[in-house]
């Protein structure tokens, strides 16, 4: 029987994930990706469209651009990608994977979540 190799969240990493996100600084400042502020979430109508990213607690609530601010970082979402340009910033982001490797020494690993056929959302993680 082969072994399978179990991954498990780091879960108290703050300085990995803001390495990770200064490595990712160009990138958003490429994308037009700006830091979290005081978005509201709650209707259609209170769903911004512009990008941002934040950095989510392990409680998967609370986001904030502060990563001192959290006790432990569950992983960094991307918000607002427009789907017609999901390809290019797929390849764009996975540009950086060695790079955050690297000086992370995590795996990166990336999940795409369509939030609708204008938008996808991208949950960074490092394990």
């Amino acid at each position: 029987m082969k072994h399978l190799k179990k991954y498990k969240i780091f879960e108290s990493n703050k300085e990995h994930y803001h390495d990770l996100m200064m490595v990712l600084n160009d990138l958003f400042d490429d994308w037009g990706i700006s830091s979290h502020s005081t978005e509201l979430f709650g209707d259609d109508s209170d769903i911004p469209e512009h990008k941002f990213w934040a950095f989510i607690n392990n409680d998967g609530n609370s986001m904030t651009n502060d990563v001192d601010l959290t006790d432990s970082v569950k992983s960094i979402i991307i918000y607002n990608i427009p789907a017609e340009n999901e390809d290019r910033f797929w390849d764009d982001l996975m540009s950086y994977k060695k790079q955050i490797e690297g000086i992370t020494g995590k795996t990166f690993q990336v999940e795409k979540s369509e939030v609708n056929n204008f938008f996808s959302d991208y949950i960074l993680r490092l394990i």
